[in-house]
């Protein structure tokens, strides 16, 4: 009887294993992107509300900083609000499915109910850093001009003319989407004639604009987990190369993880989710914080830890992310390097949230508050979707006085002035809530009824067994006299 009970339990531990296994692989499927599954058709093109919230800094005493007699002070203004549109244009896929090619689109509309009180990007304005005229002069500052003596006066001439200015008045829509700035269109002009050497236009472009609309950005490739669950969606090159080559290190120059929209399943509080953010040119990552509940799901919020914006002066895997001519205080990243013209562009978790102390003196009008300025994911742990999220960056200029022109010299000391800062947010929609907790959690509601049925027949098989065992025994000890008798009688007739 104690052989027959092992052999049940075995039988019962195996049923229970097979059908965790067969959970796990029904949800390997289900999120595998590939047309028909649960990602894809998001994932082509996404309808989750995405909002691309900016907030402008405007430098009120200007002329006081260029005199060197006041720190930098800013007020914030906004948010300025766009609906973004994404969508990724499929190329091609390889033979085996395990990855896909695509064109990946964004597309960004102004959406005045979600944007500040009568704001208006068109006709609103700010003051902020001239940073075509500064990188310019940073440029012309690292160029020799031995024998172009005539390049530094004709621009100077052009400045003159323009009335060009280190700080200049600039519409929201200017700054965000693109203007044609005269000095740069000079300098463009310059590669027909001998007067600047061809270094100093090297990657100018006329038009300056800090975000993109309606463009594509560049041939991409992601894993489907066809093969692999463990890496879906983790891109396996971007912009036609799979790894970057602007940072000083290899490990600084990997392509790691998703976007940040999705995750393989069976998402863990002990993972490390890895993404890879073009915004920033780099990869990084997000560790589990605590877990919250949208719209009835449970998810798990993932934050940005301090240590990824260490300083590589004190944390040594950041090294690879300092650029000459070194490293720069925790909470900043040099992005001049994957830039056109290099701009001292540097940029930080939104009013030097999680940066170093240090900042926060050197320019008056910036509160770092975690609930406003901390980047974070909510992500559904049994498919390692996305549900919510808050990517929260600010754009600063390494600004410092450049003697080569008159324009950028000034007696001030160097600063990371505050240009703006960018909120990109999405959540589930109340349909798509509804949607998901009826096709995962309903799901999950029938195979767990599935699994006690299954317990059931299991614990009935047990019963049976136990009833059977009890029926032989009773049987062979309860025979009558007869059946008792020997089937051949030793010594007899």
């Amino acid at each position: 009887m104690d052989d027959h009970h092992a052999n049940t339990g075995r039988t019962s531990d195996i049923r229970s294993t097979s059908y965790a296994n067969f959970k796990r692989s029904m949800w390997t499927k289900k999120v595998q992107l590939k047309p028909g599954g649960l990602v894809y058709k998001e994932w082509v093109k996404a309808s989750i509300p995405i909002y691309m919230q900016y907030f402008v800094f405007n430098l009120t005493n200007p002329d006081e900083v260029l005199a060197g007699l006041e720190i930098p002070n800013v007020t914030q203004i906004g948010p300025y609000s766009y609906r973004e549109l994404r969508s990724n244009e499929v190329a091609n896929w390889t033979s085996d499915k395990s990855i896909v090619t695509f064109m990946p689109n964004r597309t960004y509309i102004f959406d005045r109910e979600t944007s500040c009180a009568g704001c208006d990007d068109i006709n609103d304005s700010f003051v902020t850093v001239n940073i075509p005229l500064l990188a310019v002069a940073l440029k012309l500052k690292n160029t020799d001009l031995t024998n172009y003596t005539g390049c530094l006066t004709l621009l100077q001439n052009v400045m003159d003319g323009f009335q060009v200015k280190l700080f200049h008045r600039k519409s929201v829509y200017e700054i965000l989407w693109g203007y044609t700035d005269p000095l740069l269109n000079t300098i463009v002009h310059t590669r027909e004639s001998a007067l600047c050497p061809k270094s100093a236009s090297e990657g100018a472009k006329a038009f300056v604009q800090l975000q993109y609309n309606n463009s594509y950005y560049g041939i991409s490739a992601v894993n489907t987990g066809q093969e692999d669950i463990s890496k879906l969606e983790q891109f396996t090159m971007w912009r036609g190369k799979n790894h970057l080559t602007w940072w000083s290190d290899k490990y600084a120059n990997m392509i790691n993880g998703t976007d940040g929209t999705q995750f393989s399943p069976r998402v863990s509080k002990d993972d490390t989710l890895q993404i890879f953010s073009p915004d920033i040119c780099r990869s990084g990552y997000v560790s589990y914080e605590s877990t919250v509940t949208v719209k009835d799901i449970d998810l798990y919020r993932f934050i940005i830890p301090n240590e990824l914006y260490l300083s590589g002066d004190v944390h040594e895997p950041n090294k690879g992310f300092c650029v000459s001519p070194g490293c720069l205080p925790t909470g900043l990243l040099n992005i001049s390097v994957c830039q056109p013209m290099n701009p001292p562009v540097v940029v930080s978790p939104p009013h030097f949230y999680q940066g170093n102390k240090s900042l926060l003196k050197t320019v008056n009008g910036l509160d770092p508050v975690k609930s406003a300025h901390e980047t974070y994911l909510d992500v559904e742990p049994i498919t390692g979707i996305m549900m919510r999220a808050a990517k929260r960056l600010q754009v600063n200029v390494a600004l410092e006085s450049v003697d080569i022109i008159k324009q950028t010299t000034g007696k001030f000391k160097p600063v990371f002035l505050p240009v703006m800062f960018i909120n990109e947010s999405a959540v589930i929609s109340d349909e798509k809530a509804k949607e998901f907790r009826c096709k995962v959690y309903g799901a999950i509601k029938l195979t767990k009824v599935v699994e006690t049925v299954l317990i059931g027949l299991g614990a009935l098989c047990i019963l049976v067994a136990i009833g059977l065992a009890f029926v032989l025994v009773s049987a062979k000890e309860g025979g009558t006299s007869e059946e008792k008798k020997p089937l051949l009688n030793n010594g007899g007739d």
